[in-house]
């Protein structure tokens, strides 16, 4: 079952944050050399996350309302964040 993590936008690379770290710690990528405080990172983690699901949402709904014309499908606009979360196999 494929496990959802963090990596860094710029290279796709697994960022590891240290044990028992505090908001405040660094997080650096070990490809690119980014670095961040962990606060930072889990908060793009999490609207990158949000952003995948709300396109999701919007997806299906449009497909279930094609028939519907009081609905108009929205469309979620493309974020840049320097986090974002992925998986691995």
């Amino acid at each position: 079952m494929p496990r959802t993590v963090i990596l860094c936008a710029a290279c796709a690379v697994r960022v590891v944050p240290p044990r028992r770290a505090m908001p405040e710690h660094e997080v650096t990528c070990p490809s690119c050399k980014a670095t961040d405080s962990l606060a930072r990172v889990l908060s793009d983690a999490r609207s990158h996350a949000t952003h995948l699901a709300k396109r999701e949402y919007d997806r299906r709904m449009a497909e279930a309302g094609r028939e519907l014309t009081y609905r108009t499908p929205t469309r979620v606009p493309e974020r840049s964040l320097r986090w974002i979360t992925g998986t691995l196999p």
